[in-house]
């Protein structure tokens, strides 16, 4: 049985690049949408061992749907939400951190990096 990751990305080249990851690793499964308003739609029926969200997202950005995700989806359980994002200044790092996502991936993805905290965060839950 495999465990469905959730990604939301508004950029296909970097969904083309996370679905090659993830294949590498046949225990998952991903869900890509391209924007927070279809990532918050599929919650309401996909339960995420994972999410993986870029900040800059068109609409409502990364920030403002991992609250969302905190007010309307961690009932049970706090998803652990991975921001994988190209903004890489140590003061938006940090932001990311305060803001309670569970790690903070720097676009060009490392590879050994974003596994690892797959399965970190995939543990935590």
């Amino acid at each position: 049985m495999t465990m469905p990751i959730l990604y939301i990305e508004d950029s296909p080249a970097n969904t083309l690049l996370m679905r090659k990851i993830i294949r590498r690793m046949p225990q998952y499964e991903l869900y890509d949408v391209p924007n927070a308003e279809e990532g918050l739609d599929m919650l309401k029926t996909l339960k995420p061992k994972v999410i993986l969200m870029d900040i800059g997202l068109p609409g409502m950005n990364g920030f403002q749907a991992l609250k969302e995700i905190r007010q309307q989806f961690d009932l049970e359980k706090k998803i652990p939400v991975i921001a994988v994002s190209a903004d890489a200044m140590p003061d938006h790092v940090k932001k990311g951190f305060e803001a309670d996502f569970f790690d903070y991936i720097i676009k060009p993805i490392d590879f050994s990096q974003l596994i690892t905290a797959i399965e970190l965060a995939v543990g935590s839950f």
